[in-house]
This record gives C-alpha cells, sequence and structure tokens, in this order.
C-alpha cells in the first residue's frame, strides 16, 4: 500500500486509491487479528472513495500536465475545465462543507477566505453560506471541548472561562492579520 507524502498532495490519492483496492484485506486482517482496531468503518470508506474520486481529477489532470515526451499546451485548457468542473460539482453539499471547515482551522485564513470563497461561488448568498459554516465550525469547535473537558478533567483549571472559536485572537492580533489580508477577502 502507499503511503500519503505530506509535500505531494498527488501521494493522497494514490494512498487512497490503494488502500480502496485492498478494503477485504483490512477486513481479513481484523478477522484473524485481535488487536487491529483500526478497521474503517462503512463511513470511512465512503469517505475514502468520494476523496478518492475527487482528487482523481486532479491526479489525471497534473499527470497530463507534467508530461514530457508529448507537447501540453493543446490539453492544457481541456483539463483545466474538468477541473474547475469538479471544484464546482464540489462546491455544494457535506464534502463542500469539511473542505471549508478545514480552511477554518488554516491559521493564516480563518472566516476570511470562508466569506472571500462563500461571495464568488454565492453571489448574495454568499453571506448566508458563509453563515452556515461558521456554525458548523463553532459546533464542532464546541463539542470537541467539552469532549477534551470530560477526557481530561486535571485539564479543566487551564480552561479557565468557557470560549468558543470566535474568541481566538486578542485585539492586538486581530489587527495584524487585517493588515495582512487582501481587503476583498474580508
Amino acid at each position: 500500500m502507499k503511503l500519503d507524502v505530506t509535500t505531494r498532495w498527488n501521494s493522497t490519492f494514490e494512498m487512497l486509491d490503494s488502500a480502496i483496492a485492498l478494503r477485504p484485506a483490512f477486513s481479513h486482517y481484523a478477522e484473524h487479528d485481535s488487536a487491529y482496531i483500526w478497521l474503517p468503518s462503512e463511513d470511512d470508506w465512503s469517505r475514502a472513495e468520494s476523496v478518492r474520486k475527487f482528487l482523481s481529477v486532479f491526479y489525471n489532470s497534473t499527470k497530463k500536465f507534467s508530461g514530457c515526451k508529448y507537447p501540453t499546451a493543446n490539453i492544457f485548457l481541456p483539463e483545466l475545465w474538468k477541473v474547475k468542473d469538479a471544484l464546482r460539482k464540489s462546491s455544494s453539499g457535506q464534502d463542500f462543507l469539511h473542505f471549508m471547515i478545514i480552511v477554518v482551522l488554516d491559521p493564516r485564513y480563518k472566516m476570511f477566505m470562508v466569506c472571500f470563497i462563500c461571495n464568488r461561488l454565492y453571489g448574495v448568498m454568499g453571506v448566508a453560506e458563509a453563515e452556515k459554516i461558521s456554525s458548523a465550525a463553532s459546533e464542532l469547535y464546541n463539542l470537541y471541548a467539552c469532549a477534551a473537558k470530560e477526557q481530561s478533567p486535571h485539564l479543566r483549571p487551564m480552561w479557565g472561562k468557557e470560549t468558543s472559536i470566535d474568541e481566538e485572537f486578542d485585539e492586538e492580533e486581530s489587527d495584524k492579520i487585517e493588515e495582512t489580508v487582501p481587503a476583498a477577502a474580508i
């Protein structure tokens, strides 16, 4: 099975592709080794299939663009259209929400980039879509915070007051970020 390489995103596709091909082996291993506790659930496999399908478009286009034994200029526009179409199709539904929450968790972008993307994709409805994503991210954060408190009661004094995802920076840090983010993204 191929492993993921953090500096090469195509390896994520290759890892998922090989894992899905070896899916029966995971079940077989779980049946014969009682210490094996990491068997992916049906939901995990479904998500892996979804991400693999999405990444396959990028993987195939990247391979075609990277060709050195044939001209690539003539295939650029059709391949770019495939990528744009894949992004458009994924910009709705649960997968889009997952991708946007990942962006929220990136300290370089937070909600600034989500608002920018939603405004570009949805126009006047962009604000409502960004609010849905913010709400989902806050709910996820609150679930995590509650679980962390329950799992580690000895950490309670460190938590101090109740917090939320919206209280991530003090005023000075917030001013620094606003200076570095283009006005169009705010």
